[in-house]
């Protein structure tokens, strides 16, 4: 009995034979494995759950370069969009001085439009430069007649000069009408829908681009579309999102400069904003505020979210712009900016903006069509319109997380304003009211079906990808779980001494 003490104490002392010693490496190892994997899982988890490293690297193939897969698609968009016009046909537009002035809305006069970035130029602060040419082809089975037909139109140019004289001088006011009746100018046109879009012959225009009244006029002919045919005149410069995606395809400047210089606050005059194409995928949310840089009116236009809908088959936001967008600065305080003058009674009625900055000094006003959302003073002196927000509001549908461009309606009006100076087309002129604003025509630019190839690639993008993140965030997620739970069970049964070692009793030799 006194023996058996010293035999069990003398067995524990006995160093582990080879093969124990092996298997104890094996554990080891084992647990060295697990705790591996179980730190690789978790550092998924954290990636996959607590940042947006996924989708930053999917949304980084948006950068503008060179060398993306993406880059044809951008220099020439595969997408043509169609332009549809509206023009007002004034009925009496011969005999109006009888009656009140009555329109007849004639259209859709549908044209595709072509566009494409050229005279490209990329610097190295991330930004791109460019010109864009565009082409507009007529598609005579999507419009509502031939562009041969003629309408009544208020001329442009008369209107323009009659309104810049009529705070001159006596004389200058007198030679302006005698050049006017020389000329045989008239306050409405008898023209067809072409000329009336793409151009046209006026003696009046001609003086005035050649005496440089109005600025370095770059057109021979006047027309509501000219300025957009062919290669622009204007250098845009945008941001590549190569540094910051949060500034992908953001307007940079403008002709070189970074501020229009035209309105009362640099808020107002800042000209960073969307070509309307795409937006940066970090700003696209619910509560977020886009904008789009309009260059015929010298301003940007705030986009704010309006629903959730589908586009090419993929989810999107719906952004429009907010109702009061062309409001007079009693109604909406953000447009004091957009009126040279302190007292909003002398700024334009709410509904119409005043575009004549860049417009070479022409009282061109813009608004929505038909007036929708305007003051109901603009519907009295013209008759026949009739705002219809299903038909006439703007909207854009843009993808959640790539920020492009999936659909949408950008609907705008031009129009002119009258304004009357004493001495200058007296009779011509005795049947318009000062202020009164004549609508002319506007235009509805639809984004089309995107081609097969885009479409496949966006559905990848949106739902294989988002497949594949979830995947991943659940693998990593259940792998955690796992070795975590299979690492304390080791770990346990170890520190209980009852992890086997091999498949044979450490005291099997000693029996």
């Amino acid at each position: 009995m006194d023996a058996w003490p010293e035999k069990r104490l003398s067995s524990m002392k006995r160093p582990l034979r080879p093969h124990h010693a092996h298997s104890m490496v094996v554990v080891t190892r084992g647990l060295a494995y697990l705790f591996a994997a179980f730190l690789f899982c978790v550092a998924g988890t954290a990636v996959m759950w607590c940042t947006s490293v996924f989708q930053d690297i999917v949304t980084g193939n948006m950068v503008i370069s060179n060398s993306s897969n993406t880059w044809d698609w951008w220099k020439a968009p595969p997408v043509t969009p169609l332009l549809q016009v509206y023009i007002f046909n004034y009925t009496n537009g011969d005999s109006f001085g009888r009656e009140n002035l009555r329109v007849q809305e004639v259209g859709p006069f549908t044209y595709r439009e072509t566009t494409e970035k050229v005279d490209l130029k990329f610097y190295g602060n991330s930004t791109l430069s460019y010109r864009e040419k565009k082409t507009y082809e007529f598609v005579r089975e999507l419009s509502a007649a031939d562009e041969d037909v003629k309408v009544f139109a208020p001329n442009i140019p008369f209107m323009t000069a009659v309104g810049q004289v009529r705070n001159e001088f006596y004389f200058n006011r007198l030679g302006m009408n005698t050049l006017l009746r020389t000329l045989g100018s008239k306050p409405m046109l008898h023209i067809t829908v072409r000329d009336l879009l793409f151009g046209y012959e006026d003696s009046l225009f001609g003086l005035a681009r050649v005496a440089g009244v109005n600025g370095d006029i770059p057109f021979h002919k006047f027309g509501l579309l000219v300025p957009k045919v062919g290669v622009s005149q204007h250098e845009v410069t945008v941001h590549t999102g190569a540094d910051d995606m949060s500034r992908l395809g953001q307007i940079v400047n403008f002709n070189g400069a970074t501020s229009q210089g035209v309105w009362r606050t640099d808020e107002c005059d800042a000209i960073e904003g969307s070509d309307g194409s795409q937006f940066p995928p970090p700003k696209v949310s619910q509560d977020a505020r886009l904008y789009v840089y309009n260059r015929d009116m010298c301003r940007r236009m705030p986009l704010v979210f309006e629903k959730f809908t589908e586009a090419q088959g993929l989810p999107a936001y719906r952004f429009h712009p907010p109702a009061n967008v062309f409001s007079n600065p009693a109604v909406n305080a953000e447009n004091a900016c957009y009126c040279h003058h302190e007292d909003p009674e002398d700024c334009l009625p709410s509904g119409v903006f005043n575009a004549s900055a860049c417009q070479f000094g022409a009282p061109v006003l813009f608004s929505f069509p038909h007036f929708l959302h305007g003051d109901p003073d603009l519907l009295k002196n013209v008759k026949g319109l009739s705002p219809d927000v299903a038909k006439h509001d703007m909207y854009v549908d843009v993808h959640p997380t790539l920020g492009l461009t999936l659909g949408g309606e950008s609907r705008l009006q031009v129009n002119v304003q009258v304004r009357l100076a004493s001495n200058v087309m007296t009779q011509e002129m005795s049947h318009f009211k000062d202020k009164t604003v004549l609508p002319i025509a506007w235009f509805d630019l639809l984004v089309t079906d995107y081609p097969a190839e885009l479409k496949n690639l966006l559905y990848h993008a949106t739902f294989t990808v988002h497949i594949l993140e979830l995947l991943l965030m659940y693998g990593f997620l259940a792998g955690g779980i796992a070795s975590a739970a299979v690492l304390c069970r080791r770990l346990f049964l170890r520190e209980r001494g009852t992890l086997d070692l091999s498949s044979e009793s450490p005291d099997s030799d000693s029996c």
